[in-house]
């Protein structure tokens, strides 16, 4: 069960009872996704790289983040959204949320340089996700 943080911050003591706190052993595998109007001049790699650099400031046990843009010729008004999904650890609570979500604003856009809809959204992922490198 994902929840979206920012839209109404969670308390670690509901993520718990509800058994979705997943602190045990395991690679930390944040992920990152920008879908984007075309007619933003930006850098998605450079952004991508600030969104992992601002997890790691917060939590520098986060891990890689990993990321992916998506530019669109197919839009209706110049847009980012701009979504990042971390596990549910213990201190990950609602002040870690919100100081990592306004962080991650503030330094997102200093690197857009045009006016446009902006949107980000924190999202928790769920106990039993699975997530790791694969070698075959």
């Amino acid at each position: 069960m994902a929840c979206a943080a920012m839209a109404k911050p969670i308390p670690t003591v509901w993520l718990a009872q509800y058994g979705v706190v997943n602190d045990g052993p395991g690679i930390e595998m944040p992920h990152a996704e920008l879908k984007y109007s075309t007619d933003l001049d930006i850098d998605p790699n450079a952004i991508l790289a600030e969104i992992e650099t601002v997890i790691l400031e917060h939590d520098d046990n986060a891990g890689d983040c990993k990321g992916r843009g998506y530019p669109t010729d197919h839009y209706h008004h110049s847009h980012i959204h701009i979504s990042v999904a971390l596990l549910a650890k213990a201190h990950r609570d609602e002040k870690f949320f919100q100081a990592l979500s306004g962080a991650l604003e503030t330094r997102i856009k200093q690197m857009i340089p045009i006016p446009c809809y902006f949107s980000l959204g924190l999202e928790i992922l769920p106990a039993l996700y699975v997530a790791g490198p694969y070698e075959p």
